[in-house]
């Protein structure tokens, strides 16, 4: 039977070895995390951003830019994050307005009777110096009339009030919702399928409901087996060191 100080003596002999066999591991598990790395930077470049760009050249001309823009979501073309979506946007559509008239952060006036225009709840958006805001209408909209008996400056114009306060001096143009994502256009409901293909690709955690293909998951849990190994390759590198002494 081994006495404690051959046993001992057997550990630091075969660290060695050790040592290396789980250096060579890591380094497969190193060129299994690049594959999977690159694999889904591919996804997300050669798939993802690619149908994005696919999906607003068409919206532009479903909808001209010269009168339109898109407003993008939070999950808008988050393809590396589990609630990403190619589906987070609104297309609002520029209001012919004339004499927009900054009042306050929440209201503001235009010329003429829009009262049909600017509605309760409404979704709309403005142009600033340096961006674009959104709010929704307050209230219905209130025209006052141009009255010749009793005349005062702000007459022929239409008060609209919104919920937030966005507003700022710069305000130059008005736009207001006009459509979102619905399904039924088959190039945009081709392209939303093929951006979630790769988004679930990415995304889909490893699970025996859910495969094993997921590249963020096999990332995540080849980094846990690699952070693993280099914790035992320290320990049976220090195997000499520490129990030398006692053999």
């Amino acid at each position: 039977m081994a006495t404690p100080q051959e046993i001992l003596q057997s550990m630091i002999d075969s660290a060695p070895a050790k040592s290396a066999d789980i250096a060579s591991s890591i380094a497969a598990i190193d060129a299994q995390i690049a594959d999977f790395q690159a694999k889904q930077d591919a996804m997300k470049q050669g798939v993802g951003d690619v149908a994005t760009t696919r999906l607003e050249d068409y919206l532009k001309t479903l909808y001209p830019a010269a009168n339109h823009h898109q407003r993008n979501g939070t999950t808008y073309n988050k393809i590396e994050t589990a609630g990403g979506t190619l589906t987070d946007w609104k297309i609002y559509k520029l209001l012919v307005l004339t004499d927009i008239i900054f009042k306050t952060s929440s209201q503001f006036i235009c010329r003429g009777d829009k009262e049909s225009v600017f509605k309760k709840d409404d979704d709309i958006g403005f142009t600033l110096t340096d961006t674009k805001e959104y709010s929704i209408v307050a209230s219905d909209s209130v025209y006052t009339p141009d009255d010749s008996l009793n005349p005062f400056p702000l007459s022929d114009f239409t008060t609209v009030d919104i919920s937030d306060s966005v507003l700022d001096s710069s305000l130059s143009e008005v736009w207001k919702f006009e459509t979102s994502y619905t399904p039924g256009d088959s190039t945009i409901d081709e392209l939303v399928n093929q951006w979630n293909f790769a988004h679930d690709y990415i995304v889909t955690p490893l699970g025996l409901a859910t495969g094993t293909y997921g590249t963020q998951d096999n990332i995540a849990k080849l980094t846990d087996a690699k952070n693993m190994l280099n914790t035992n390759k320290a320990k049976v590198d220090n195997t000499s060191a520490s129990f030398g002494p006692f053999v």
